[in-house]
């Protein structure tokens, strides 16, 4: 969830550790040549309004969707903060919200209702939303309500109740994502609760191998700030990582620096279609006429043709054999490029003049674009 006072996360995926941990690793050990089938999920959006200027726009909901399957393909434009360490990490969890085609009743529909309330809804009363509108079946639709709760409530942003963490203690405990149009980036916020819809916790409290560890339990920021990058509020890292000790992952859609995230880890993507396919499973659709625009990642070009590179861990000279001309460059772990260069069909990289550590070494040529974790002793 994503409000400024946090309430406590109700219930845990019914994953237990263990079993988190094997699917995520069975993600991180896979060919990245290998594609799954893209789930389309049917969403129903409720918008509840009192002033007229509040009742969002069907052009205005579209692009909201549209952001937010950017972010779940894998393909977000947020530039704010690149850094080599954990773009190599970057999925496309092949997942996809859709505005519903056809209502509960099998009638066409353009997958929106409008509400109209007497009395908005206030700050912070998240709850009233799904009360306010009747869900459409959750067991076939993924519903959001969007309200508009007014000045001072920017820090209120969200909350989502998935299959596992329905709030019992609250009222209208099904699942679905309630979000504050008002509030800081909403659309942004809205990828953060479809993470908490499809089965993670925040960085935080996670037990997945390739997101660092943080105790950086903290209220939304409202921006994306320079001084986030050096941020390393936990060292207790998983095996994944070896000796290396990340920095705070603020690029991650469920850590609370909304302004910064673009992104998933193939480990979280690994646990968002399991849990998909554990709880919602009438919801998946493998096609979905309106679900537009088709978005590809552009590393899935690459299945079947990858670079030898050798030795790793290295000492002194790195090779690269790739038929072809290419490029590459060796970033160190804050993303500073360390060497760079290019070769026809091979290319050699002095490593021994490197300090000892760890390197990602990316590769780019007409139509290959990978990345590797480069080891120097």
């Amino acid at each position: 969830m994503f409000i400024l006072q946090q309430m406590n996360d109700k219930m845990k995926n019914m994953l237990k550790p263990a079993a988190r941990t094997w699917i995520a690793l069975t993600i991180l050990t896979c060919q990245t040549s290998l594609i799954a089938q893209v789930y389309y999920i049917p969403t129903v959006v409720h918008i509840l309004y009192t002033d007229p200027a509040d009742n969002m726009s069907t052009g205005n909901i579209q692009a909201m969707i549209n952001h937010v399957n950017l972010g779940l393909r894998g393909l977000s434009q947020n530039n704010a903060v690149s850094r080599i360490i954990f773009d190599t990490l970057w999925a496309d969890t092949e997942i996809q919200i859709c505005l519903a085609e056809v209502d509960p009743n099998g009638l066409p529909t353009d997958g929106i209702v409008r509400k109209y309330l007497a009395i908005p809804i206030a700050r912070g009363d998240f709850f009233r939303m799904k009360g306010a509108s009747t869900p459409w079946d959750t067991d076939r639709y993924l519903n959001i309500w969007i309200s508009a709760m007014g000045p001072g409530s920017e820090s209120y942003g969200g909350i989502a109740t998935s299959a596992t963490s329905p709030h019992q203690t609250f009222p209208n405990p099904y699942p679905g994502i309630m979000l504050n149009q008002d509030s800081y980036n909403y659309q942004q916020i809205l990828i953060h609760e479809a993470g908490h819809f499809f089965g993670l916790d925040h960085l935080y409290s996670d037990d997945i191998p390739d997101t660092p560890c943080s105790n950086n339990a903290i209220n939304p920021e409202p921006q994306c700030l320079p001084a986030f990058l050096t941020l390393n509020t936990c060292s207790e890292e998983a095996p994944f990582w070896g000796t290396t000790d990340p920095p705070d992952m603020i690029e991650n859609y469920m850590e609370y620096y909304g302004n910064c995230a673009k992104m998933f880890t193939k480990g979280q993507k690994a646990l968002m279609r399991e849990y998909a396919n554990t709880h919602y499973p009438m919801m998946i659709n493998t096609q979905m006429t309106g679900c537009e625009p088709e978005l590809v990642r552009i590393e899935t070009k690459d299945a079947g043709r990858t670079a030898n590179i050798y030795p790793n861990p290295v000492q002194d000279f790195l090779s690269i054999d790739l038929e072809g001309w290419f490029s590459w460059q060796l970033f160190d772990l804050s993303g500073k490029v360390m060497e760079s260069g290019s070769g026809m069909n091979t290319a050699r990289l002095n490593a021994g003049r490197l300090p000892k550590g760890i390197y990602f070494l990316a590769i780019k040529s007409e139509d290959l674009i990978l990345t590797r974790k480069i080891a120097k002793q």
